[in-house]
């Protein structure tokens, strides 16, 4: 069969289309011209036809008058009904030209309007912004024209226009395919009626489309004597019309799996434990052009970006970035809490349930450094205990099985925060020397994994020394490489070189992740699972996450101002570095979004401090039964025992058969006990669970952190907050140079960024919260946010 196509001319064309319809949607939105901010304003009807657009720098009165004047000359009369978005200077408009039409406005009204946006925006991004005020006027121009010319309605029913066409150019012999024919012929149902639109499938629309396009376009594509009565158009509007069609026929026979190459194939989340926002800029000096730099320069950095808790811990942290929630709704409160329920400590994953798959893999409690891990009961491991789901799990949810998701770090909670409830993760067992997981994720650990693990990169850190990386002409510390602060674990030394010893001495492991060489074997292993299970192979979006520990140990022994802590972060560089040139090599970094942040801060080492003046010191909470404030209380309640049970940071726990026996009113212990605590030198403010239940607290930056950690099942008596600066440096009998937990600034502030296609480099300060950024990574890919999120999309991101 042939298909026959009528012609038409360009004056045709214009005079022979109906009039658009008299109700009409009006919307704007910010576009960039030349990195200055423009406002699009445009109209469109309730048949999807554009209208008109107008460019212009202001969104007021004025500028919304301008575009209706514009309107109402060229189409010579007033709609009955316009809806807008709920921008007050239409109706200023609307009085000043005496329009009477009805006017809406509200929750998805001006949808018509705001979708016809979304191609502006996809153009936008693509060609990285418009680069002058003409060339954006003439790609609105020539995109309105074949957007009306051949999307206007993308179901395969004949509109009027189309029908006027065919009735003019139909004549006896010519054997014109109406569109209803048009469909049948490609196998696409035909419509009830002319004039009822009902869903189709996509391809079913795309079909559609592809039809009308060849009946409104197909005159200028065509030779002559295929087409009767043609009228051959100039060789301007040719070349104009050609490749329009061509453009928009490549775009529409696109099949499903080059549309979804848009997307990235690989999202590539990065956590640096401890990292605070100003050491990347502090320890400059030395970096390459592919780590640090290649992320500041080539992404929407956030200078100002801050956690909003107050327990800035690493559980707290990294779930919070993987939630996009407070602690208050994720549930995971600190790297521990009191279980009253089982009477025990509760390390933050654990889960007797889920055992781990290697042997001997587990905490071993005499060389563990970290008490909170030395605290767990099990060495079962789940993520069981994070409430909300996180942004892995949507990708799973949302991309189905194909979605591979994947978390990996040398502490476990690093790993399993992030990677979810769907993910799987690895982490790094110090008892034997390599990558471990628990039944939660595998029925036994991968065979690439076991290969790993029998390999010889852990060590092959055996007898040898962790030295200055670049001349010590580099480094800021190098003159202060001996400060007393600092913490000689185990014979590690507080100089360089730090020698890792022996393979078989029992420290060797916690040596390696107390310096760089934990983050080199985290990205050794990150590499294996990127080859291994072939992330970023094809078109569906894939999930790694690496949480990189060691400016956290380096920062608990040194102090982030120390010689240790410089050359790590130099060394961390390199590490990003080389992740990205593999990441570039292995999936495309044109095809990967890379989302980097921290979990928390540190405060400075109170000697440190002491150098410069400010006050700072560590708090024992070991004598807390016996400072005076809270003996008077005890004797004041007419109690015999102690009344605080113990303290697990940052929350205390009160004796509650004590307080039973007693007859006492629990709230009102927890009352008093908070207000003699403040009397203490070192802490600064304390708050019981009571108060915060009940929400009778003033309205404070400091309250509204301390709400976002509190969690009524998890949470303990009494939040204590120590004054700035100082901190519980006691390790379980190891004094450590510093910590982190707090709400203060120092602790709270930690870098944002994102690299990506379409995210334009640029360095923001204006404040963002870190639950702003799994919303954000939602709203690239297109999936719903965590179930449990409160912040908001970026707009420099996403927009």
């Amino acid at each position: 069969m042939v298909l026959d196509v009528w012609t038409v001319n360009r004056s045709e064309l214009r005079s022979g289309r109906p009039q658009p319809s008299d109700h009409w949607h009006l919307d704007e939105m910010v576009i960039s011209i030349r990195c200055c901010k423009y406002w699009l304003w445009r109209a469109v009807d309730n048949e999807g036809e554009v209208l008109d657009f107008l460019i212009q720098r202001r969104r007021n009165a004025k500028a919304a008058r301008k575009l209706m004047v514009k309107l109402l000359k060229k189409y010579g009369f007033a709609p009955t009904r316009i809806v807008t978005d709920r921008l007050r200077s239409y109706l200023a408009a609307f009085r000043e030209l005496g329009l009477t039409a009805e006017h809406a406005c509200g929750l998805r009204a001006n949808n018509w309007a705001e979708n016809s946006h979304l191609p502006i925006r996809r153009r936008e991004r693509k060609q990285q912004k418009f680069k002058s005020y003409g060339s954006a006027q003439r790609f609105l121009a020539v995109h309105t024209a074949t957007y009306n010319n051949s999307i206007t309605n993308v179901t395969c029913y004949a509109d009027p226009t189309l029908r006027s066409f065919a009735q003019a150019r139909s004549a006896p012999g010519q054997a014109l395919l109406p569109p209803h024919d048009a469909c049948r012929l490609f196998g696409v149902p035909r419509l009830p009626a002319d004039n009822v639109t009902m869903p189709i499938p996509v391809k079913h629309r795309m079909i559609g489309i592809i039809m009308k396009l060849i009946h409104r376009t197909a005159v200028h594509l065509c030779k002559p004597n295929m087409c009767p009565a043609t009228v051959v158009p100039s060789p301007k509007l040719w070349r104009g019309m050609a490749l329009a069609g061509i453009a928009f026929l490549a775009t529409a026979l696109t099949p499903p799996s080059a549309i979804a190459a848009e997307l990235p194939r690989l999202v590539l989340q990065i956590t640096v434990d401890q990292l605070r926002y100003d050491l990347v800029q502090r320890y400059a000096n030395g970096y390459t052009a592919d780590g640090f730099r290649y992320l500041w320069e080539n992404g929407a950095v956030y200078a100002n970006a801050h956690h909003r808790h107050a327990n800035t811990e690493t559980i707290v942290g990294h779930t919070t970035l993987a939630t996009g929630t407070d602690p208050a709704v994720h549930g995971m409160v600190g790297n521990i809490w009191f279980d009253r329920k089982s009477d025990a400590v509760h390390y933050n994953i654990q889960d007797a349930r889920y055992p781990l798959l290697s042997a001997g893999g587990g905490v071993d409690q005499d060389t563990e450094l970290d008490p909170t891990q030395r605290a767990a009961t099990t060495d079962g491991r789940s993520p069981a205990a994070i409430i909300t789901s996180t942004i892995s799990d949507e990708l799973a949810l949302h991309f189905g099985p194909a979605s591979k998701i994947f978390g990996v770090s040398v502490k476990d909670r690093g790993a399993i925060s992030m990677a979810g409830h769907a993910g799987k993760a690895l982490w790094f067992s110090k008892a034997d020397g390599g990558f471990v997981s628990s039944s939660y994720y595998f029925d036994a650990l991968p065979g690439w994994v076991e290969d790993w693990n029998a390999g010889d990169k852990v060590e092959s850190f055996a007898e040898t020394e962790w030295t200055l990386l670049l001349d010590p002409s580099r480094y800021r510390f190098a003159d202060r490489d001996n400060q007393p602060w600092e913490v000689d674990f185990s014979g590690f030394g507080r100089t360089f070189p730090h020698a890792f010893g022996s393979a078989k001495d029992k420290y060797f492991t916690t040596f390696l992740t107390m310096s760089p060489a934990g983050d080199a074997i985290t990205l050794d292993f990150a590499k294996a699972v990127v080859e291994a299970e072939d992330l970023g192979a094809d078109d569906t979006p894939d999930y790694l996450a690496i949480s990189f520990s060691s400016t956290d140990y380096v920062g608990h022994m040194f102090g982030p101002s120390s010689l240790e802590a410089e050359d790590n972060m130099k060394r961390l560089d390199r590490v990003l570095g080389d992740l990205f040139m593999f990441i570039d090599d292995k999936v495309g970094l044109d095809r990967t979004l890379i989302v980097l942040s921290a979990d928390h801060g540190a405060t400075e080492a109170p000697g440190y401090l002491a150098t410069l003046g400010i006050e700072a010191s560590i708090f024992d909470f070991g004598e807390i039964n016996k400072e005076p404030a809270i003996e008077a209380l005890t004797r004041e309640f007419g109690l015999a025992e102690e009344l605080i049970a113990s303290f697990t940071h940052p929350y205390i726990f009160l004796d509650n058969e004590v307080i039973e026996s007693a007859g006492l009113d629990k709230s009102v212990v927890e009352r008093r006990v908070a207000e003699e605590l403040t009397k203490i030198p070192g802490i600064a403010f304390a708050v019981g669970s009571s108060a915060l239940r009940s929400g009778s607290l003033p309205q404070t930056p400091l309250t509204a952190q301390v709400r976002a950690n509190f969690h009524a099942d998890r949470s303990g008596d009494i939040y204590v907050v120590l004054e700035p600066h100082w901190f519980v440096g006691d390790f379980d009998g190891l004094t450590v140079a510093t910590a982190h937990g707090s709400p203060w600034r120092y602790d709270t502030h930690v870098p944002i960024v994102f690299v990506g296609a379409g995210i334009e480099p640029a360095l923001i300060h204006r404040q963002v919260e870190t639950v702003d950024v799994a919303p954000t990574i939602a709203a690239y890919l297109g999936t719903k946010p965590p179930s449990g999120a409160l912040g908001v999309p970026l707009v420099e991101v996403v927009d």
